[in-house]
């Protein structure tokens, strides 16, 4: 049978073949970026089972150090300054472990578990320190333990009269409320302030999302929105605004 094709079908068949060339390396790029998503979010529980696994060790406290976490009302951080930080205290007791790496070294358990797999600006393989090269990870941590670090540094705080005095802490799973966060991606905006990236070129750990892991020790993915980094860049303590999971 003979097929006659015009001019007319010919550039689209051609315009089709180029739309699909363009469209289908950005599919698989777009799979790769989700499929590093899903392997943060998994680091993200595992850290939330041993947080918990902690906290059965240790009368239903999480693992938020002693000193100024306790007397100062808690903090916000993505570093390791001391052993004394969320993240030490999991390695260093215990409470995470590689399976084939029974063996594993502390940095080596800090980077399997503290850094992103999408991660290619904030973490740092420093372990400990206050000065430059600081030590950063790939996650935040927030602790408030007291009204007077709620008062000062975190939000939302009580605001109305039925609610208790305990209300916004993140310190214990048996007290406090199971959609507070306690670890997530870097933003760029909290990538700027926490990990000083040389030349400024803070960084989000992914592309537009981020995943939290909750006091509950479940984990959500989220969108970042050009108006959160916005309102991050100006307060951290804002980004409970857009991602805590409380009523």
């Amino acid at each position: 049978m003979k097929h006659n094709f015009t001019l007319t079908d010919v550039i689209g068949a051609c315009t089709a073949a180029l739309l699909l060339a363009a469209v289908i390396p950005l599919v698989a790029q777009q799979a790769a970026e989700n499929a590093k998503l899903t392997a943060c979010a998994d680091n993200l529980r595992q850290i939330g089972a041993a947080e918990h696994a902690y906290a059965g060790d240790n009368d239903s406290y999480l693992a938020i150090g002693v000193g100024a976490f306790l007397k100062e009302g808690g903090m916000v951080r993505a570093a390791t300054y001391n052993n004394e930080t969320p993240p030490m205290l999991l390695i260093r007791n215990g409470y995470l472990k590689i399976e084939d790496k029974p063996a594993a070294t502390v940095a080596q358990l800090r980077e399997r578990f503290f850094r992103c797999p999408e991660d290619s600006v904030n973490f740092s393989k420093t372990l400990t320190g206050w000065r430059a090269p600081y030590p950063n990870i790939s996650y935040q941590y927030c602790w408030f333990t007291t009204q007077k670090g709620l008062a000062q540094n975190s939000y939302p705080r009580k605001t109305k009269p039925e609610q208790s005095d305990d209300y916004g802490l993140r310190a214990n799973i048996d007290r406090d409320d199971p959609g507070w966060y306690i670890f997530a991606d870097l933003m760029k905006a909290t990538s700027k302030k926490w990990c000083h990236p040389k030349d400024g070129k803070a960084k989000s750990n992914h592309v537009d999302a981020l995943n939290c892991l909750y006091i509950g020790g479940h984990v959500k993915s989220h969108a970042i929105l050009p108006e959160h980094e916005k309102h991050v860049e100006t307060s951290m303590n804002r980004f409970t605004l857009f991602y805590e999971d409380v009523e």
